[in-house]
């Protein structure tokens, strides 16, 4: 990093403010740039059509739903991107308000959390076709021309433009804007239309770089699915059993006393449903801690290393290894291997590979949930050798996509770097410590 740069950061941090900058309602940041303009001087802002998945359909018109807002990470919203997905159908004239145009953002009214309160989206429609601000949105279309196009997509990104928004949003389970609310938002940015362009040419080539490391990761996690049809579809010298002649043991947790106030303040591993929807692969002992006390005269088990863990409701099907011994839940199953007959390791290969089926029969109605007797009856594909389970062959299977898993992590570290490194980046650029 230059050494002038280093300099403003140090002195920023020191709470100083360097030479060529001016002290805000909402940062520091250069003199020569517009100051805390809010956003009721820059938007006007309008109404969505408010439209539920299930009344959008195959025909009609491009419609920009809330959610897609939330799946998506990117800062644009291509007309293009849409032409493939639910649209509404409907007859326009042609100047309806929710109606958005080549170079217009919208923002989400509604959030689950903090974070997303701020999320917005540029509208890219070059030829200003017929695109409907949707669903739980609030369309802003630029009143001047203060702003180059694709600067607009990253003006809600800065920490103290999300801070803002944060301090705003008001709801309990769900946090809510409104167009009122919106245009207290102040921000600040570079006067001039070059240096915006060049700020957003940087972050932009980032950006790029990230959505391509998604795809990649998309891609191997679609190769990895293929793989493991491939190497579960029996054929040859398999046979199927049920899990319930493969294991020693299979029970589910229970909850811990909690007397003393010495719940999670022990030395036990304590795993929720929570724990499970986010583990990618093993459970280890970076989770909290359980009293050992409050293992005694509850129903709560402790349940050895090696232990695959099964998620029967919320997260169903989700299945992961303990590499410590751990207490769980009531809504986990502890299912401890016979070790002759059957590879932890296979096993939630196994559980893995046939989770959407799991997920598509509660769907059907069949199960919504899942219990101990449902899951001892599982059909557990195994292959064999002379008649005889081949826990060789289980092995290697497992080491297979042990590695594919390996390769698929180290590309997720690459993409969290990636991300880290965009996020300091858009701070120094959004704030004029450095200049373009």
């Amino acid at each position: 990093m230059k050494q002038n740069i280093q300099k403003r950061i140090d002195q920023i941090k020191a709470r100083h403010i360097p030479d060529g900058y001016i002290l805000t309602l909402s940062g520091i940041f250069p003199c020569d740039w517009e100051i805390d303009k809010s956003f009721s001087d820059l938007f006007s802002f309008h109404s969505n059509l408010g439209k539920s998945r299930e009344e959008l359909g195959d025909n009609g018109v491009c419609y920009l739903h809330y959610g897609d807002m939330h799946r998506n990470s990117s800062y644009i919203a291509k007309y293009s991107d849409y032409l493939h997905e639910p649209k509404y159908d409907i007859n326009l004239f042609g100047k309806e308000d929710f109606l958005m145009q080549d170079g217009d953002i919208a923002f989400l009214d509604a959030s689950e959390d903090l974070v997303g309160t701020s999320r917005a989206v540029l509208i890219d429609n070059p030829d200003n076709e017929p695109f409907i601000a949707g669903l739980h949105t609030i369309l802003a279309k630029e009143k001047g021309e203060a702003f180059s196009k694709y600067f607009k997509q990253y003006i809600t990104i800065s920490q103290e433009v999300r801070r803002q928004f944060q301090r705003l949003a008001v709801g309990f389970k769900v946090y809510g804007l409104n167009k009122d609310t919106l245009g207290w938002i102040r921000v600040s940015y570079p006067k001039s239309i070059k240096e915006q362009e060049k700020i957003a040419q940087i972050l932009m080539t980032w950006d790029k770089a990230i959505e391509l490391q998604e795809k990649y990761i998309k891609k191997l996690n679609l190769n990895k699915k293929i793989l493991m049809h491939c190497l579960f579809k029996s054929k040859g010298n398999w046979r199927s059993e049920k899990l319930e002649k493969l294991i020693v043991l299979l029970t589910s947790g229970g909850t811990p006393t909690t007397s003393n106030n010495a719940y999670f303040n022990g030395d036990v591993i304590w795993v929720s449903i929570d724990d499970m929807s986010k583990a990618e692969k093993y459970i280890d002992n970076s989770l909290r801690k359980l009293t050992n006390l409050g293992l005694e005269n509850s129903s709560a088990k402790l349940f050895p290393a090696g232990t695959v863990l099964y998620a029967m409701y919320a997260s169903i099907g989700k299945t992961a290894i303990a590499k410590v011994s751990c207490a769980t839940s009531q809504a986990i199953l502890g299912i401890v291997v016979d070790e002759n007959k059957l590879d932890n390791e296979y096993l939630y290969y196994y559980l893995c590979y046939i989770q959407e089926r799991i997920l598509l029969q509660g769907q059907k109605g069949t199960q919504s949930n899942l219990n101990k007797m449902i899951v001892s009856k599982f059909d557990i594909d195994l292959p064999c050798v002379k008649g005889e389970i081949d826990i060789g062959r289980q092995k290697l299977i497992a080491k297979i996509l042990s590695n594919a898993d390996e390769g698929i992590f180290l590309q997720n570290r690459k993409l969290e770097k990636l991300k880290e490194q965009r996020k300091s980046l858009q701070q120094l650029l959004l704030t004029g410590i450095v200049r373009v």
